[in-house]
């Protein structure tokens, strides 16, 4: 990034040193911003840090070798959008035409040409671009589109309500039927949600396709649970054609979880997060879309095919500050001056506020005294924030209280996956801010 410009990331993990810095040379000069990697095992670091665009991938490449790496590349919902060319032998060639490297997106025979690999590469870009407004998998807009039209409700204020949908256990399934059963379960669910909208015909209706499996819908609020309920019963009737007889009867399929063991998973099954705002309640695209994956994420704590519906009533700030007095929220970061602004913001709105700056203080600190809500910063090293929420959580005496975490990180969905309740981005404003505490001082039963 320059001075806010956006740099498309180009990562080349390359064995050959030479075509390493032809390359870097080259597409340097067309001004991509270039990441190098050596083995298979600093190809993955840097793709889980620094979300490449593209990635040339070299199928010799030492450690873990490029199948693995697209394998694990395909099958992580945030990182969907990245292409990747492979640089193969040629007689390599053939089991990579018959489709044997699912993963990757094209591939280019050694030794190269160079102008040939930029000439790929500058393609691949304008098809990336292209993909954002129009999704390739599906005849829907695309995460670009979809954006768009959640900031004209927004500037229009408009009364909408936001469903986010996604399969549970949907990289087991790609991992046990293939990568082709995969995209066929995406487009049927396509099919179905369309569907569901000729059937019950809600006004102002907006479906689009963000990536991988992840749909949104936007309808008005009346409409969002009856369609909720009728696209989670087509999926249930759907279900003989996405499994074998055998594994339905079964009810569980194996493959390898995250740390790569095998283990048995539920069958896939569909979550979907509904937010249905009061007029113009979401600041920005960005605010609409977190409150959706966060009722996405309560969804999927209910476990099968369920829908999660937070109702944000007529209730704003002022009402629930009848009751802040009894309120008491901790902050765990160990910025002074960022903390010092923040204990003294929230205390001129009413609230208790204490302070801890590591992780053990916060624990000691909740089982003593223990707060309404929790706010941690998961970038400082000595807060260890995924093992301070994770003591926080298994423990029965603590796990319920609402713990937000205060995240810069792109990957804001692993906050969520170690058991936080919900996450905000940095920096954020004040109003922001305030809106989470009263979303989850004011949260229903889930």
């Amino acid at each position: 990034m320059y001075m806010g410009e956006v740099v498309k990331k180009v990562l080349l993990a390359l064995t050959d040193g030479e075509a390493l810095r032809l390359l870097k040379f080259k597409l340097s000069k067309e001004d991509y911003y270039i990441l190098l990697a050596s083995s298979g095992e600093r190809t993955l670091e840097l793709v889980e840090t620094e979300k490449p665009d593209l990635i040339i991938l070299d199928s010799s490449l030492p450690g873990r070798d490029s199948r693995e790496v697209c394998r694990y590349i395909r099958r992580r919902p945030n990182l969907s959008q990245t292409l990747i060319i492979l640089l193969i032998a040629f007689g390599e060639a053939l089991r990579f035409r018959e489709g044997l490297e699912r993963g990757a997106d094209d591939y280019i025979l050694k030794p190269f040409n160079l102008e040939d690999v930029t000439a790929r590469v500058k393609a691949f870009m304008r098809r990336h671009n292209r993909e954002g407004k129009q999704s390739p998998l599906i005849d829907l807009p695309g995460h670009a589109l979809v954006k768009k039209e959640i900031k004209r409700r927004i500037d229009w204020e408009e009364k909408f309500a936001l469903c986010s949908l996604t399969f549970d256990h949907f990289r087991a399934y790609n991992e046990v039927y293939g990568f082709d059963f995969g995209d066929r379960a995406i487009q049927q669910l396509g099919s179905i949600l369309t569907q569901v909208k000729q059937e019950i015909g809600p006004k102002e209706f907006y479906l689009g396709h963000m990536r991988a499996d992840n749909f949104i819908v936007l309808l008005n609020p009346d409409y969002a649970e009856p369609y909720c309920q009728e696209a989670i019963r087509l999926f249930e009737d759907l279900r003989p054609e996405l499994f074998p007889q055998g594994d339905l009867k079964r009810g569980y399929i194996v493959a390898t979880d995250k740390t790569g063991r095998m283990r048995r998973f539920s069958l896939m099954a569909l979550s979907i997060g509904v937010v249905t705002p009061e007029l113009c309640s979401f600041e920005d695209v960005q605010e609409a879309l977190d409150a959706g994956l966060w009722a996405l994420h309560k969804a999927k704590a209910r476990g099968g095919s369920n829908y999660y519906l937070r109702r944000d009533g007529p209730m704003g700030l002022m009402d629930a500050r009848n009751d802040v007095e009894s309120k008491k929220i901790l902050v765990v970061d160990n910025d002074t001056i960022s903390v010092r602004v923040l204990k003294s913001k929230l205390e001129r709105e009413g609230f208790a506020v204490r302070t801890a700056t590591t992780g053990q203080e916060a624990v000691e600190i909740v089982k003593a005294d223990p707060p309404d809500l929790i706010f941690l910063d998961d970038s400082k090293p000595r807060l260890d924030a995924y093992k301070t929420v994770s003591s926080l959580k298994k423990d029965a005496r603590t796990a319920t209280i609402p713990l937000v975490m205060l995240t810069a990180h792109i990957d804001r969905e692993k906050d969520l996956a170690v058991g936080a309740d919900d996450y905000l981005v940095k920096p954020c404003s004040f109003k922001y801010l305030m809106r989470k505490v009263e979303q989850h001082l004011n949260r229903p039963e889930s």
